[in-house]
């Protein structure tokens, strides 16, 4: 157990340091733990990737949480992302 935790936690430190990479706009605790959390189920390179970002980027915080529903879909791990 203690071995899975100091994974996890790399692993956030990891995701945490590619969010704030490509966010420079201030976030609430609240909006920063959704965009980490989005950011773990997608991985850094498709967040940043991703219209969030820029719309956070420039203020456009509404836009950028309503972006969050794109995510919802399953992805076919048999095709290529790209």
């Amino acid at each position: 157990r203690q071995t899975a935790t100091e994974y996890l936690m790399q692993d956030l430190d990891e995701f945490k340091a590619g969010l704030v990479k490509c966010v420079k706009a201030p976030l609430t605790k609240n909006e920063f733990n959704a965009y980490m959390s989005l950011t773990y189920n997608i991985g850094t390179h498709a967040f940043c990737k991703s219209s969030i970002p820029q719309k956070l980027n420039l203020g456009q915080y509404g836009e950028a949480c309503k972006t969050i529903l794109q995510f919802n879909k399953m992805r076919d791990v048999s095709k290529p992302m790209y």
